[in-house]
């Protein structure tokens, strides 16, 4: 367990989902139960081992992406879920794109014993979003610093 989150439902789509959610909505995290302090646009694609969240802070300017390295997700009764697979991609206002979690990827490919064709894929998919991000491609293509929420809670009627 990682966390969950609700979220509402904006597109369901053949390439897969996007969802919201507000700010002030609860979180429940493997480190306990937060309130999400940011409005959060997430996507999640059927064969893409990644996901992709954008965060925008409650005064609604950019906050940051957070890419979660994970299975392609599934939706199983009612529930969409997938499997954190420890890396994030994240790109910050502050402390531009970076790695974060490669230290718990190296613990729980101990404790867990990840095949190493597992690892490979986690890597490069981290790799992936990476370029993504600097290429300014899909979904990371606006400059962050002309992103704010409005525009997209005033497209889709939030």
């Amino acid at each position: 367990f990682h966390s969950w989150g609700e979220y509402r439902l904006l597109e369901a789509a053949a390439w897969g989902w996007l969802l919201y959610r507000p700010a002030g909505w609860e979180v429940a995290t493997y480190r306990g139960k937060i309130i999400s302090t940011y409005h959060t646009f997430r996507w999640l694609w059927h064969e893409t081992w990644w996901d992709a969240n954008l965060a925008f802070t409650a005064e609604g300017q950019w906050g940051l992406w957070y890419c979660n390295v994970a299975s392609p997700p599934a939706y199983e009764n009612g529930v969409l879920h997938a499997q954190d697979l420890d890396l994030d991609v994240i790109w910050d206002r502050k402390r531009g794109i970076y790695v974060d979690d490669a230290d718990e990827l190296e613990q729980h490919t101990l404790a867990m014993s990840y095949p190493p064709d597992l690892v490979r894929r986690i890597w490069q998919s981290a790799r992936e979003i990476e370029a993504l991000m600097n290429a300014r491609q899909f979904p990371f293509t606006d400059e962050p610093e002309k992103l704010t929420v409005a525009p997209l809670l005033q497209r889709w009627g939030l």
